[in-house]
């Protein structure tokens, strides 16, 4: 495979997001029941185009040679869903597995994106009237420039001001969005993999108490997703380590440690930043009963709630904020426009 045959591959499975993973699962689940995979995945290859397409026919690669669907999802689809489909090949039925696993994807990624919408709306509200102030300044300001015989002083004081504004908008607007962008990638960077020991220290903060209890979430999540497929506890963290960053990890090392130490109740396994102290007498108290693994994705999802509630202030607060700045450029635009009529 050439290079530009591999940079292709790479931008579209970045381009298949979990959205649409969950929504060829899906249909794989429901049409798989009157077709076999091969024939299936044969349909989706002649039908389908961009990652479903290339998924389709790397999966049908595999079984021509004898080898599995998990072993060619790995590099299309979530490691969660690659192992529901992997435990599904071990029992011999992935629809009951996937079953499982796509109703819970698909409430959390629904539950993010209600959430998003309302941080993006403002947002591109905010860019179209800075987009329209450029076009004023390209446009309508340089025909009032010519007007006045390019003599910035004669300028009316409003049109004078929004030349300011977007000057000074097309010289240093870019700094505020980068600054914001930059600030949000460290953030992230660290959140995810500083361990050391200051930053166990800022783990009761807001920001970091969040993240812990949003990795704990997942894990717990996860947790009963794959008890309810059959798997070991230490087989659960194993595959959580995988895909885990150095903050989730060490936790993870905790875990695993204590169960092989010979530790067999999760509530006595788990402790750290992950999960509240009421989380865990929770679990300590549900271990063992019927309903153990089905109360931990209540509890998991009841987290995620709280933590989507707290996100929602945050950007509603966020948006408000853009709101705000949308108002105060705006103003400009208008007591620029009207002092037209005093040239």
């Amino acid at each position: 495979m050439d290079s530009l045959k591999k940079f292709d591959r790479y931008l579209q499975s970045k381009t298949f997001n979990v959205e649409d993973q969950v929504a060829f699962l899906k249909d794989y689940v429901i049409m798989t029941k009157y077709l076999s995979a091969s024939d299936y995945f044969l349909l989706m290859s002649r039908y389908k185009s961009g990652p479903a397409k290339l998924f389709a026919l790397d999966a049908l690669d595999q079984l021509s040679n004898g080898g599995t669907t998990s072993s060619a999802a790995k590099y299309w689809f979530q490691p969660l869903l690659v192992k529901a489909i992997s435990i599904g090949e071990r029992t011999g039925n992935i629809s009951d597995s996937l079953t499982i696993v796509l109703d819970m994807v698909g409430k959390n990624r629904s539950a993010m994106k209600n959430n998003l919408v309302k941080f993006i709306a403002p947002t591109g509200v905010l860019v179209a009237v800075i987009f329209v102030m450029i076009l004023l300044k390209e446009e309508l300001i340089s025909v009032v420039l010519k007007i006045v015989g390019g003599e910035v002083d004669r300028l009316p004081e409003g049109m004078g001001s929004l030349l300011d504004l977007t000057n000074w908008m097309l010289a240093y607007g870019y700094i505020i969005p980068l600054a914001i962008l930059t600030s949000a990638m460290l953030l992230r960077h660290y959140l995810i993999n500083n361990t050391g020991r200051i930053r166990f220290q800022l783990d009761p903060l807001p920001i970091f108490k969040h993240y812990a209890l949003f990795k704990g979430a997942q894990f717990l999540m996860n947790y009963s997703i794959m008890k309810r497929l059959g798997e070991s506890d230490q087989d659960i963290i194993t595959d959580e380590f995988g895909s885990a960053g150095p903050y989730y990890r060490k936790h993870l090392l905790t875990f695993s440690q204590k169960i092989g130490a010979g530790e067999v109740q999760l509530g006595d396994t788990l402790n750290g930043a992950l999960f509240s102290p009421e989380l865990i007498g929770r679990i300590k108290i549900l271990s063992g009963a019927e309903e153990f693994t089905s109360s931990l994705m209540e509890a998991s999802i009841q987290t995620n709630v709280a933590i989507m509630k707290t996100l929602s202030i945050f950007i509603t607060a966020v948006s408000k904020f853009y709101l705000a700045a949308v108002v105060m450029l705006v103003i400009p635009i208008i007591t620029g426009l009207f002092s037209l009529k005093d040239l």
